[in-house]
């Protein structure tokens, strides 16, 4: 009994899922089914909550062969912004936030590597977590459901 008035308590959901294994995934449409069962067990264990949903961050482009790979990285956050639609959750998309902003059309997305660790993987605590942090404050303030309202 107990644990069921703690979960009635969560009124707030954030979400945010790892791109470690996408530049190897050779479909992305292969997450699909994760992402559902994902967010269908966030929905039954709290139906009440509001559930935001962050886009994946851009990978960094380091040879010709991860040219594609922001590409899939778009091809999974439209799969997740589709659920998220669905689902009647908020989405939040990072990614354009943490992209080169000087590209002509045509070019691949190179994310903005200053916003990032050493790692390359983690937004580094100088500038990239300042990013993610007003992203995640504009949208945890929003009284309207708007999918595509945070970028």
């Amino acid at each position: 009994m107990k644990h069921e008035h703690s979960r009635s308590a969560v009124v707030k959901i954030a979400i945010s899922v790892g791109t470690n294994d996408l530049r190897n995934l050779k479909d992305p449409d292969k997450v699909r089914g994760p992402l559902k069962q994902l967010c269908a067990k966030v929905t039954s264990l709290f139906p009440q909550a509001k559930v935001w949903f962050q886009s994946l961050l851009p990978l960094p482009v380091t040879n010709c062969k991860d040219s594609n790979t922001n590409e899939r990285v778009r091809h999974v956050n439209r799969i997740i912004f589709n659920e998220c639609v669905f689902r009647r959750f908020y989405f939040i998309d990072a990614f354009y936030q943490f992209i080169k902003f000087n590209r002509k059309w045509n070019d691949p997305f190179v994310r903005f590597d200053k916003l990032f660790e050493t790692n390359g993987i983690h937004p580094n605590p100088e500038r990239g977590m300042g990013v993610l942090a007003r992203l995640y404050i504009r949208a945890l303030h929003c009284r309207f459901f708007n999918p595509r309202v945070f970028q």
